[in-house]
């Protein structure tokens, strides 16, 4: 009989050495932080909602059976690669920052998963964190949340998928193409909340403007709020810049075959204004008639521009003021 009693005694000296939440008398939290773990301890995991697991020297992700777990804690540990998640499908929240992954995979089962952080990796010197394709579309109809900051990024191109993003921190990386990293955040509709401090695009000229416009309904960026004013005099102003760039530049030797080639930039963006203005058809024919000036010249050549004569009047109400001596020398020179 004492030996039954220790053999089931077992199991709760194991748990005991751990803190544990209870709901309806079923485990729903493990509280394994802080306890220099070197791996994930195998328990009935069968009832568990929320493992905390962050804090720890944990090298492999192992011990994970659980199809009720919705949130994983494995934050500031040794691990250096993504695995056996498989029985854990319906994770919602995955915490893996300061860890040393190299590549973000194995997660293209998780089709419940909500938010993701992956910051801070300890990755060699002049390596940045990759991003496995098919792990990226597994996740892209659900993720809301992704925080990819101090991994070395240089483009966000392979992020372009996640469609369903509301929040999401990329500072202390290395975006220098702020081009690049509109185009992306222009197929991101749902975008509120975006942090790029700390990177080389941040210190451009213009670079909050380009954000704000290139989003479609961003409230926050690098911490500071945008209001709703702002945002909409940000996105007409640009859409102004692109009507004007994308006017046709009318060269006026195209319209008339008489003029010349080399009017100077000035005059022919403002001509080009007034056709377009006046709706005209600037790539045909005028809309109004024309005279036949072929033979005739837009600029008058010297032969026919009069030579100015002094005015004689002027001349002789000028030599009485001249003193004598000198009118003398005057009329002797004519």
């Amino acid at each position: 009989m004492k030996s039954q009693k220790t053999a089931k005694e077992k199991p709760k000296l194991a748990h005991s050495k751990f803190k544990i939440s209870k709901s309806q008398n079923q485990v729903t939290h493990y509280y394994l932080d802080h306890k220099n773990l070197t791996k994930i301890p195998d328990l009935d995991l069968s009832t568990a909602c929320v493992i905390y697991l962050h804090n720890n020297s944990i090298t492999i992700i192992e011990n994970l059976k659980s199809l009720q777990l919705s949130s994983l804690y494995l934050q500031c540990n040794n691990i250096q690669k993504i695995e056996n998640l498989e029985e854990v499908p319906h994770i919602k929240k995955l915490y893996l920052g300061n860890n040393e992954f190299s590549v973000l995979e194995g997660i293209s089962h998780l089709n419940d998963l909500e938010e993701l952080h992956i910051e801070k990796q300890r990755l060699p010197i002049g390596m940045s964190l990759c991003f496995d394709p098919r792990s990226v579309f597994s996740i892209a109809k659900s993720l809301q949340v992704l925080d990819v900051s101090d991994n070395g990024l240089e483009s966000l191109s392979s992020l372009a998928p996640l469609r369903h993003l509301k929040f999401f921190n990329a500072s202390n990386n290395k975006l220098n193409d702020i081009d690049e990293v509109c185009e992306v955040i222009k197929s991101w509709f749902y975008l509120r909340d975006a942090c790029f401090s700390g990177n080389p695009m941040s210190r451009r000229h213009r670079y909050r403007e380009d954000i704000v416009a290139a989003a479609y309904c961003l409230e926050n960026l690098d911490d500071k709020p945008i209001s709703a004013t702002t945002r909409n005099f940000i996105k007409r102003f640009e859409n102004e810049k692109l009507k004007k760039t994308s006017r046709p530049s009318v060269n006026l030797a195209d319209i008339h075959s008489s003029l010349p080639r080399n009017y100077p930039p000035p005059l022919q963006k403002a001509v080009s204004a007034s056709l377009i203005q006046k709706k005209m058809h600037v790539l045909g024919p005028l809309d109004f008639p024309t005279e036949d000036t072929t033979s005739q010249s837009v600029y008058r050549s010297k032969s026919v521009l009069k030579k100015r004569s002094k005015p004689k009047n002027q001349v002789k109400t000028l030599i009485p003021d001249i003193p004598g001596s000198l009118s003398l020398k005057i009329t002797t020179s004519k």
